[in-house]
């Protein structure tokens, strides 16, 4: 299915500024978990930090093994989320579901955003994984 120019751009920027903004979260939940605050207190900050980005670019569900409800995140050098991840595909496979496909930071790793039109809004509602030589995308958490 053809996409006009337009909605592609607003797809690329919701996924791009969706890897950034959790890039930021995970710099931010490595520095905070330095400081002397309580280990309570830093938990809280950091999951409200992401689940207002969560809020701003995801879909609203139950996402009971993955952010923000169980909080993971990479440290320095191995971030799960990275700037230098590619978008490398956008395809869109109807009128409310696009396929975004992105390079991993070791270009090993390609994963596929699911964004899905909810309520006249595009949003991502999940995350998939293919490593090195596998032939399909396996679910991953967000």
């Amino acid at each position: 299915m053809d996409m006009n120019k337009e909605l592609k751009k607003s797809v690329n920027d919701l996924v791009k500024n969706f890897i950034k903004e959790m890039h930021c979260w995970e710099i931010f939940c490595n520095e905070i978990d330095k400081s002397d605050l309580h280990y309570l207190e830093i938990e809280a900050k950091q999951r409200e930090y992401v689940k207002n980005i969560f809020d701003k670019y995801c879909t609203q569900k139950d996402r009971k093994q993955g952010l923000p409800n169980c909080m993971s995140y990479g440290v320095n050098g191995s971030f799960r989320y990275n700037e230098t991840e590619d978008i490398i595909k956008i395809e869109q496979e109807n009128k409310n579901r696009i396929l975004v496909i992105t390079n991993g930071e070791n270009e090993v790793d390609k994963y596929m955003y699911i964004v899905l039109l909810i309520n006249g809004k595009w949003l991502i509602d999940n995350k998939k994984r293919k490593f090195f030589d596998e032939e399909d995308f396996r679910n991953t958490y967000l």
